[in-house]
């Protein structure tokens, strides 16, 4: 819980969004660095599943 003004609150709400595209972008940065491949030809089902894990392990 956390208590603030509505600009603070405005700012706040986004935290988590931006939290999470980072954690997406230096994923893909690591793929393409790691596989010496072009920007665009990453193996998005291979970068889903570092973050989330298996699907395998998703579906219960």
């Amino acid at each position: 819980c956390i208590s603030c003004d509505h600009e603070a609150q405005a700012a706040l709400r986004v935290i988590g969004t931006c939290l999470a595209t980072g954690q997406a972008a230096g994923l893909a940065a690591t793929w393409y660095a790691r596989h010496g491949a072009p920007p665009g030809a990453a193996d998005v089902r291979a970068q889903i599943e570092t973050i989330l894990g298996p699907e395998e392990d998703r579906s219960g």
